[in-house]
């Protein structure tokens, strides 16, 4: 049996990634009370597909929705917040790696703790949104502490360390009447 490099007798080409130079932004969408996402339906794949040239990415964050469990009806908004910025942290790390080991981008900026973020919340998505803002001002150790945590080896410690864990900067834009901006 032939390959490639048989018919033409070169070795086969090596694939070029395609150079993705934009700086990358994430937009994160937070659920309602009762929902479990579905009242975004189509919004992720749509933001998506409209700004793919602008290295944007759309994640559906979720939380215990209230119809889910009796367990999620004790829990505070607060509580919720400590879910979605562990996902926020996760999915930043997460994405990183991706943009990487990606076979077929290179990226000039992969995503990491510093990347500048959107959230779109709807009703108690914008309550959970104001907790998790108040729980951005926690001091540096804190968030040092909760990262550890999550990576208790050596090595992803010394990923958070590559990636920027001190550069994590949170940007908000709130949805809404009283569109508001906030940093932490």
């Amino acid at each position: 049996m032939l390959g490639c490099s048989g018919l033409t007798g070169r070795e086969p080409a090596q694939l070029t990634r395609l150079k993705i130079t934009k700086v990358p932004h994430v937009i994160f969408l937070i659920h309602g009370f009762r929902d479990d996402g579905s009242s975004f339906q189509d919004l992720p794949e749509i933001l998506s597909a409209k700004y793919k040239d602008e290295n944007i990415r759309v994640k559906l964050l979720k939380y215990p929705a209230v119809s889910d469990s009796a367990e999620a009806l004790e829990m505070s908004s607060y509580d919720f917040a400590k879910i979605i910025n562990a996902q926020i942290i996760n999915y930043l790390i997460e994405q990183n790696s991706a943009d990487i080991n990606d076979s077929l981008f290179e990226y000039s900026h992969p995503v990491d703790l510093s990347t500048q973020f959107t959230v779109v919340a709807h009703s108690q998505g914008g309550l959970v949104t104001m907790n998790f803002l108040n729980s951005c001002l926690m001091s540096i150790n804190d968030l040092k502490k909760q990262v550890d945590e999550r990576c208790k080896y050596q090595e992803g410690i010394d990923l958070l360390k590559r990636i920027g864990l001190e550069n994590y900067l949170v940007r908000l834009f709130a949805v809404g009447s009283g569109m508001r901006r906030a940093s932490c």
